[in-house]
Parts: structure tokens; sequence; C-alpha cells
């Protein structure tokens, strides 16, 4: 009898097998752990925002054995488009935008930075007395990030009456050059987190919004629970040493601290088009 049909079915089946196994092996990353995705809000232009969190890639890589790239959006118009086409395995959210992951996506917080934000409208110049807020802004130009972020949000709440609005101009790189156009004359004002307003004390704060929780890492619901927790440990367990704290310095915190779901409950109202939520003081 000749068995050599045999023997090329055999052959056959058996290198079909291998050739789906290193499939499997390239194209589900996520679930052998080999490189994760993490995806960071655009608050810097993506050349500097490469520099600012390689520590925090560096230390996610090193402590988790997952090579960890990142993801950085040009402009907050290209972060909110990603956000609603794409799924990272991780990202780094502001609050508005991590309610809406969690609620529309099913994605996880795993660890929020200690620091809760609060946007403040800042000045050089300080309105006469009884002079409401709204004649003294008539005109003047706003330097906010562009939208959704939350200082052209809460642009858009603020200043509702149209006869009576300053000039919103959505040309920011970074909180930094919001700051800079102003003392250059560009600008009159802006809308700036208050990490960033306290760090120049001749400004005036004439506005402020509502306290927000801190932004926050969130994880894919593809990854598996393994996954998941190393990532949450090692990013809670980051001030534990200098190389860890280099990381959160370059967040701007002082520690990262455990997440929940609850934390960031409605916040997704805030996004344009959605059901408003109380969002001033």
């Amino acid at each position: 009898m000749n068995n050599t049909p045999k023997t090329a079915r055999l052959f056959s089946s058996a290198f079909l097998i291998q050739v789906a196994l290193l499939l499997a092996c390239a194209f589900s990353v996520t679930a052998t752990g080999k490189s994760l995705t993490l995806e960071i809000v655009s608050t810097y232009p993506p050349e500097k925002a490469q520099r600012v969190y390689e520590p925090l890639r560096k230390w996610l890589s090193e402590k988790t054995g997952y090579e960890i790239t990142l993801s950085l959006p040009k402009n907050y118009y290209f972060y909110w488009r990603n956000a609603q086409r794409t799924m990272p395995d991780l990202t780094l959210d502001d609050p508005h935008v991590a309610s809406w992951r969690i609620k529309e996506k099913g994605y996880e917080p795993l660890a929020r930075k200690e620091e809760n934000i609060t946007y403040h409208l800042i000045t050089e110049q300080e309105p006469a007395k009884d002079q409401k807020l709204n004649a003294f802004m008539v005109g003047k130009k706003v330097i906010v990030l562009p939208s959704p972020s939350l200082s052209s949000i809460y642009f858009d709440r603020w200043f509702t009456d149209l006869f009576q609005q300053p000039v919103k101009a959505a040309s920011a790189l970074s909180w930094r050059d919001a700051v800079e156009q102003i003392f250059d004359g560009e600008a009159q004002a802006a809308i700036i987190p208050d990490s960033t307003y306290r760090l120049y004390p001749n400004f005036f704060s004439l506005k402020h919004s509502q306290s927000l929780p801190g932004r926050v890492f969130l994880a894919s619901p593809a990854l598996n629970l393994a996954t998941t927790n190393k990532i949450r440990k090692a990013l809670l367990d980051m001030g534990g040493d200098n190389a860890g704290y280099s990381a959160l310095v370059e967040l701007n915190s002082q520690n990262l601290v455990p997440a929940s779901k609850s934390d960031y409950a409605d916040l997704y109202r805030l996004l344009p088009g959605m059901n408003r939520i109380k969002s001033q003081k």
C-alpha cells in the first residue's frame, strides 16, 4: 500500500498547526503579555510628551515585564477621536474622558493621581470694583486647549451670553504655552488647571471650576485579570524608589492612589453633547 498521501496529509496538518501557533503569538500580544500600548491624554506636543512620559514607560516596563509602547496624540482633538475609535490596552485620561471610557467601553480604573483638579480662569488684571465678570471679559482673548478639553468645556459653560463674550482661542499646545501667550501679549486670559496656576502667583483667578478627581490610569476589558493586577500594583508602588519617584515628578503628582468607578461616575456628562451636570462653584 502506498502511504505517501497519508504522510503528506499529516505533514500538511502539522505545518498548518505550526503556522496557526506562530500567528497567534504574533497577533495576540495582549494575551501573551509581551507588549502593551499606553495612550496618554494630550497636554504636550508629542516630542515633549515622549520625553516627559519616558520615565513612566520605563518604570512600567521594568516592573511588569511587559514592553510598554506610548501612544501620544498630537493634540486634544486627536486624543478624543482615538478614544472613540480605538481600544488601547492602557490609558492615562482626564476625568471626563475616563468616565466616558468606563461607561461606554468597559475600562477598569487602576490608579489615579492623588491630587484633585480645579480649573481657573486667569488674567493679569482684575475687574474694576463692582464690574461684572462678563463685562470685564468682553472681547478679551482666552487661551484653551482644543475641544473637548476641560478648559474648552468650561469656557463654553462660563460664557453663554452671545452679547458679552470673550474670544475663545483653542491654540495652546500645552498649559505652559497658554501662560506664555499671556506673557507675550497674544492673549489676555487662559483657563488652566490649578497645578499650573499655582506656579504663577502674579495671576488672578477670576473663576474656578468644581474640584474633579485626578487623572486616572485605566485598563482595557480585553486584558486578563493577572495583567490588570500586575499593572495596578506597579502603578501603586511607583513612589517606592528613585526611578518611580522620577516618573511621579513628571506626572506632576506626589503619589498614585487606588481608583474606583464611583470616583468618575457621571463625569462623562461634561463632554459636549452629553447631559449636563453641575460644573462650577
